[in-house]
């Protein structure tokens, strides 16, 4: 009779244990300016389906901040034992690492100064924006308080969207099985920075962990984007030209020169899908070894 006794409350003990972890999960919350749908390069992932708890989306800094609350109120409901992914995905305007496209038509603003007041322990924050992984915008993403600081993740060069899906998925994968481990995230971004070395010359994106720590560290982003100039050093405005398109990448040149650019900015200024032959005008900075354009302001689309 003991023994049944003791086997039951054991019993009751595995099943409330059980239950309890299966409250537990890993919730992602979308925060995505509206171009990203319409350009088709959402940050909604295939393996990042299954976990979305948000999808939200703005077309301006105000709603933007909205959003930003909307996220926080639900995840200080959802309890402490989950674990939480909050992903904001906008363009950023090129070698800025502070002004992110917040407007209807690609208008640059600064980050806000304090996205969230206080996030659950169990926090990371992706920022899936070209050179979002710039100081000024980590620490806005950490500026908690006395709070916990979330990790945060974010790119230091003008990452294609494939490239930036993959490293979303690879921190999502480290949360599903790992938790928020701060090692096993860092050493997801240390093998992403190990793939692109070749591609940028430099390291591709940044973690900063809960203690603060910044890998790499700051002052040390990258390297110095020239801005793109003709032979007699006036500045290179185009117009230029499509003569390529594979993926989210574009192939373009101003007649004495070729380049890459990403068409997701470019289709956001045309308001239409990008198509071989469209040109454009617009100032950019220009990476010294893959002739990887940064478009610096707003492009122009010339009919």
């Amino acid at each position: 009779m003991r023994h049944t006794l003791l086997l039951g409350a054991l019993a009751v003990f595995v099943g409330d244990i059980i239950g309890y972890r299966l409250q537990m999960g890993v919730y992602l919350h979308f925060i995505e300016h509206k171009q990203m749908a319409d350009e088709a390069i959402s940050a909604v992932t295939v393996a990042a389906k299954p976990f979305v708890r948000h999808e939200l989306y703005f077309t301006n800094d105000g709603e933007f901040r909205e959003r930003c609350s909307a996220v926080e109120m639900s995840m200080a409901a959802a309890g402490p034992d989950n674990t939480h992914m909050v992903v904001i995905c906008t363009h950023g305007v090129e070698d800025t690492g502070t002004l992110l496209c917040m407007g209807q038509d690609n208008e640059p603003l600064p980050l806000l100064e304090k996205p969230f007041s206080s996030l659950p322990v169990k926090t990371l924050v992706y920022l899936s924006v070209c050179w979002g992984g710039y100081a000024a915008n980590v620490d806005r993403m950490q500026a908690c308080g006395d709070k916990a600081r979330p990790v945060v993740v974010g790119p230091l060069v003008p990452l294609w969207a494939d490239d930036g899906d993959r490293l979303q998925d690879e921190l999502l994968d480290v949360l599903v099985t790992r938790g928020l481990d701060d090692a096993g995230l860092a050493d997801v971004v240390r093998a992403f920075n190990t793939r692109l070395q070749g591609e940028f010359g430099q390291d591709a994106a940044r973690i900063a962990m809960r203690d603060g720590t910044f890998e790499p560290r700051k002052g040390t982003a990258g390297i110095s984007w020239s801005l793109l100039e003709r032979t007699d050093h006036t500045v290179n405005e185009g117009p230029f030209v499509i003569e390529a398109i594979n993926g989210n990448r574009a192939n373009l040149s101003d007649g004495d020169g070729h380049w890459l650019a990403p068409v997701g900015r470019l289709e956001g200024s045309k308001k239409g899908k990008l198509e071989v032959g469209d040109r454009f005008t617009f100032k950019a900075k220009v990476h010294p070894k893959t002739n990887v354009l940064g478009i610096v302001n707003i492009p122009t689309p010339v009919v």
